[in-house]
């Protein structure tokens, strides 16, 4: 029997090196969100008018064929592809190890 579990996810600061921070300030950093490959959506740092939410829940839905799959977070330019200030892979099972309804920061 397949199982979903939902997982929501918020940006609520990004820390980069000056060069980065200077080139892509946080009112532009978009954190696009995947989950076994396939785009799920972007969020951003709430902060004056963004053009995205902060917030995001993810379906973490089994997936034929994969074991574990994961959940990547690609933070960069939310128009361009450049600069790119990077990415974060959790996979699945780290993510179902943690307590229900607990906030992990």
């Amino acid at each position: 029997m397949p199982t979903t579990f939902d997982l929501k996810v918020r940006v609520i600061d990004a820390v980069m090196d000056e060069e980065l921070g200077d080139s892509l300030p946080n009112h532009r950093l978009g954190c696009f969100v995947q989950y076994n490959d396939k785009f799920v959506d972007a969020i951003m740092i709430q902060q004056g008018q963004v053009v995205k939410p902060d917030t995001l829940t993810i379906h973490l839905d089994d997936v034929p064929g994969v074991p574990d799959p994961k959940v990547v977070f690609i933070c960069k330019d939310i128009e361009q592809d450049e600069p790119y200030a990077g990415s974060v892979s959790i996979f699945r099972s780290i993510l179902l190890e943690g307590q229900p309804n607990h906030i992990y920061t």
